[in-house]
């Protein structure tokens, strides 16, 4: 019976000491925590790359997407600067896209692009007004944005 005590008081003895000693070992990133770092900081604005044709450029193609008639962005990391850590939504709606897709009076769906805030020019020429989500202010027109940036 004290055997069996004796042997289970000195496994627990022991797991504590180890404990002890990995916990030491973590705290000061010696031995094989050298590598670890001490913290790391959460993400700024300036580590994101806030401009979706910067971003495009570099090769995040998949950052823009539309949901409920609205076109999103999702930020990417810019990979500037030193390591951390993302905050989990980066997702930001832009209120007036660069491309939009309209249908004047049962025509065809034509791709418009941004000429001013709210103004996007049809390839045959006529501009149409909208508000944001591209929604036209002629009432003859439908409008939805592109997951496109012009």
């Amino acid at each position: 019976m004290f055997e069996a005590l004796s042997i289970l008081l000195g496994l627990v003895a022991g797991m504590l000491i180890m404990l002890l000693l990995v916990w030491a070992a973590y705290a000061s990133r010696t031995v094989v925590f050298s590598r670890c770092a001490l913290d790391v900081r959460p993400c700024t604005s300036a580590d994101y790359l806030n401009d979706p044709a910067e971003a495009i450029a570099l090769g995040h193609t998949s950052n823009l997407f539309v949901g409920n008639g609205k076109l999103y962005y999702k930020r990417a990391l810019s990979g500037r600067g030193k390591p951390c850590h993302p905050d989990l939504d980066q997702t930001v709606h832009i209120h007036y896209p660069r491309v939009c897709s309209f249908r004047v009076r049962g025509a065809a769906h034509e791709r418009a692009v941004m000429q001013g805030q709210g103004s996007y020019l049809l390839p045959s020429g006529r501009t149409v007004d909208a508000l944001p989500n591209c929604v036209p202010l002629d009432p003859t027109i439908t409008g939805s944005p592109l997951a496109e940036w012009a």
